[in-house]
């Protein structure tokens, strides 16, 4: 009599996946941040986003302003922080327009399609469109500019004697503020980075979630 052949353990990736991009998957997912850190990051980047595009700008505008001709060592470390600061209510504005015209266009599309979506858009955000990427790129240039321009004179400024040393003077509220507030951007940067980390790595596990329920269906 013929014993009845064991069922099977052999498990089907899904035809969507291979095995290799699977285990691959799995490995990357090790070095994702707990998820609990995502909701948490959520809170602390819109704190410093409102810090960073709304207080920030406005404090580096009336600093600017009040004390613009008390850094004679470097005249334009005061204007860097009136630009500075115009430049990042602005790109809150462009940021603003972003989120609720272009976003719902090109949300959960793929990079092909949104091609195809930009070249269907409407003048008006082609345009805004356009001009984004143009002042994106002056910011840039500005704030690259502004690290030269401060952290240049971070050996031989002075707050003491603008009469005696010219060259060397600034106003101390003038100068530490435009020294913090760029490492502040930069520390801006750095979490946005990691949470984008965040993001890329949960939609990893989203991912390896799905394929191991359809793991567990193709077993049952």
């Amino acid at each position: 009599m013929e014993l009845p052949m064991p069922l099977s353990t052999t498990v089907n990736i899904p035809s969507s996946m291979t095995e290799s991009n699977f285990e691959n998957l799995q490995r990357t997912n090790i070095f994702c941040c707990p998820r609990c850190l995502i909701h948490l990051s959520n809170f602390f980047i819109f704190v410093m986003t409102l810090s960073v595009f709304i207080i920030l700008p406005m404090i580096e505008i009336v600093i600017g302003i009040v004390y613009q001709s008390e850094c004679s060592m470097n005249h334009y470390i005061p204007i860097y922080l009136i630009v500075t600061g115009i430049i990042s209510i602005i790109i809150l504005i462009f940021a603003m327009f972003g989120w609720t015209f272009v976003y719902p266009l090109v949300n959960n599309l793929t990079l092909k399609n949104i091609k195809i979506v930009f070249y269907d858009a409407g003048m008006f955000s082609k345009v805004m469109l356009t001009i984004a990427i143009l002042f994106l790129l002056f910011a840039l240039a500005w704030f690259i500019a502004g690290n030269v321009w401060v952290f240049s004179a971070s050996l031989n400024v002075q707050y003491i004697d603008p009469i005696e040393f010219p060259n060397t003077y600034c106003n101390r509220n003038v100068y530490l503020f435009g020294f913090w507030s760029i490492i502040i951007k930069y520390i801006f940067t750095f979490v946005i980075c990691c949470r984008l980390n965040c993001y890329i790595c949960n939609s990893i596990q989203n991912t390896i979630d799905q394929a191991q329920l359809d793991i567990n269906i193709s077993i049952n």
